[in-house]
């Protein structure tokens, strides 16, 4: 067994030969006798071609999804992103906006959230919508741990039409301590193949744009990919998703309960 150490050039996507030149793969039997066999061995690193893929615009504004090759942008995907019972004008921030006394009940609850992903034909060929709620647990304003919100992940049925699939879970909570951060679990239900690699690429709080890499050798089909545009949708709405909840306020006091 050989153990070979991998240098930054492999972080950038460039071809690094690993060693090149004699190593012993053996040691006489004989004291004091000379080396063991010795092997003349190259080793080079590939980079493993991926397939690389960008939301053009937040995930609640419905944006389209292209593929980046280089400096060249392909439209490949639509995401729709639609809520139950909550104005269109500006989905989200209906939930944390505190200037309607109507959405208390709305801003303790978050659910209905759904995102669908279409190919250039306009099909729906992946989804995402939300199962279990996401809500504050008792004595906090966030959601803990003890009680995560989760997604189901599902792509179309073969055996009937306007009907899916389950393809995965994914659960998400707030972690509380000495860093305050998004915990995501992801669940595989089905036999599909896996793999692929999320970069949320901006962090809380910030305008985010998902990039998502796909190693080419776990892509078969276009169905395949949007699979993982629907996954990397319902990671980066989880995020707001877990953002604190606002305590609704007594009037006449500033004091939550």
């Amino acid at each position: 067994m050989f153990k070979l150490e991998v240098g930054p050039e492999w972080g950038e996507g460039k071809p690094v030969i690993l060693f090149n030149g004699w190593i012993g793969i053996g040691k006489s039997k004989l004291e004091h006798s000379k080396p063991g066999a010795e092997l003349h061995l190259r080793v080079r690193l590939d980079p493993d071609p991926r397939y690389v893929f960008q939301f053009e615009d937040e995930t609640k504004f419905s944006p389209q999804i292209v593929k980046l090759q280089g400096a060249i942008k392909q439209p490949i995907f639509s995401c729709k992103f639609s809520q139950d019972r909550v104005s269109q004008v500006d989905p989200l921030n209906a939930y944390w906006s505190a200037d309607s006394p109507d959405q208390d009940i709305e801003r303790r609850e978050r659910k209905g959230w759904k995102v669908k992903i279409h190919d250039l034909s306009g099909s729906a060929i992946a989804a995402a919508f939300i199962t279990t709620p996401f809500v504050p647990s008792t004595g906090c304003d966030w959601v803990a741990r003890s009680n995560p919100g989760a997604w189901l992940i599902v792509r179309p049925d073969a055996c009937g039409p306007e009907s899916w699939q389950p393809w995965g879970k994914l659960e998400a909570w707030r972690e509380r301590g000495t860093r305050d951060s998004i915990c995501c679990h992801f669940h595989l239900l089905s036999e599909f193949p896996e793999g692929g690699e999320f970069l949320i690429v901006q962090g809380e709080g910030k305008k985010s744009k998902p990039l998502v890499q796909l190693a080419t050798h776990h892509v078969t089909c276009v169905e395949d990919a949007a699979i993982f545009m629907a996954l990397s949708a319902a990671v980066d709405l989880s995020i707001e998703a877990c953002r604190p909840f606002r305590r609704k306020t007594r009037r006449g006091t500033n004091h939550s309960w």
